[in-house]
């Protein structure tokens, strides 16, 4: 069965609890006089070493004698390589 209750459509068959008439809000402020009700201190920041972390330093590529890391005879040639293709596929395609 549907009732309306305050403009909105309640179901009289569900369990659901009314809510709270006290509602409390957390802040940082009101968590720093809970820890110090408790006996804590103020919360302070500790650098801690972690077992099995990767060290932070970057891993550099290796560098050839020119002080590159690319090799750029890879590009040479593959740019020799596509230069043939290109010729053998207009004279073998295109020419007439």
């Amino acid at each position: 069965m549907i009732e309306e209750v305050g403009g909105s459509h309640v179901s009289s068959g569900t369990n659901v609890p009314p809510p709270p008439t006290e509602v409390k809000v957390r802040t940082m402020h009101s968590d720093i006089e809970g820890l110090r009700k408790m006996g804590g201190g103020l919360p302070q920041f500790k650098t801690v070493a972690v077992s099995g972390a990767e060290s932070s330093k970057q891993k550099t590529a290796p560098v050839n004698g020119s002080g590159s890391s690319f090799p750029w005879w890879v590009v040479a040639v593959a740019a020799v390589v596509l230069a043939v293709l290109v010729w053998f596929g207009y004279s073998l395609f295109l020419k007439k």
